[in-house]
């Protein structure tokens, strides 16, 4: 389990880089916000927890949707005006109120999914406007790719030995912390500026629609079905949703 830890995230993460520097920060963030993260570490709670805590963190993360909007505009507006320390700063903080809101509420699939979906309709409309002159990106340090993988484990790490401890709640919470667009967001910011950070973002919004939906189908199979079939139909569930959303966003 820990070889999985500190190996899947990191590739993830460097597979996503690529993907950015090829094709640009709102595509990139499409296959971030996918469950490629959030995925892995719910498999691990749920091998590790079992299928009913397994269930009830899923419902966390779908409402911790709410949570991650509230992380995306406090760093794209404040990387505005802030080095990449500050920003990050400020969107822990947005977070951190956000999520301790969403934890006192009922843990229902109907109430986290309706939160889920109004945040992801609003929030994209809420992102700073595109910069007039956009800064030219600067190549990426030697270490770069090193670096993040070396963050996304270190955070894969202790973002599942926290939450096996903190119960079912902030353990759906955290299951869906922003591992990977923290990575992304403060890289991105530091060698793009602030205008590529909210492409990023923009296009997790849309990307988060199928962590939505691997979310809901596995709160709903997890405890009937089993581990493996739930994140077999969870996975293939998020694949269909975020290629009719990849679809949408073209025409757009």
């Amino acid at each position: 389990m820990l070889v999985l830890k500190l190996t899947l995230v990191p590739l993830l993460i460097a597979g996503v880089t690529m993907i950015g520097r090829r094709w640009g920060a709102r595509i990139a963030g499409m296959f971030a916000a996918m469950p490629v993260v959030a995925g892995p570490i719910a498999m691990f709670l749920t091998l590790e927890q079992g299928t009913e805590f397994g269930a009830h963190a899923a419902v966390g993360a779908i409402a911790a949707v709410v949570a991650l909007m509230a992380f995306f505009l406090g760093y794209a507006w404040a990387s505005r005006r802030l080095a990449w320390p500050g920003a990050l700063a400020c969107s822990l903080v947005a977070w951190g109120i956000a999520a301790s809101v969403v934890a006192s509420l009922p843990s229902r699939i109907g109430l986290a999914t309706g939160m889920a979906l109004v945040a992801l309709l609003v929030a994209p409309a809420l992102m700073p406007p595109p910069e007039s002159r956009p800064r030219l990106p600067v190549a990426p340090p030697r270490f770069d790719l090193p670096l993040r993988m070396l963050a996304g484990a270190l955070l894969t790490l202790l973002v599942t030995a926290v939450a096996s401890r903190v119960g079912e709640a902030w353990s759906g919470l955290l299951t869906a912390f922003p591992v990977i667009t923290l990575v992304l967001g403060v890289f991105t910011h530091r060698e793009a500026g602030p205008g590529q950070v909210a492409q990023l973002f923009r296009g997790m919004c849309f990307g988060l629609y199928a962590f939505c939906s691997f979310f809901v189908v596995l709160s709903l199979l997890l405890p009937r079905a089993g581990v493996a079939p739930a994140f077999i139909a969870a996975s293939a569930a998020a694949v269909v949703v975020q290629g009719l959303t990849g679809r949408l966003l073209a025409h757009r």
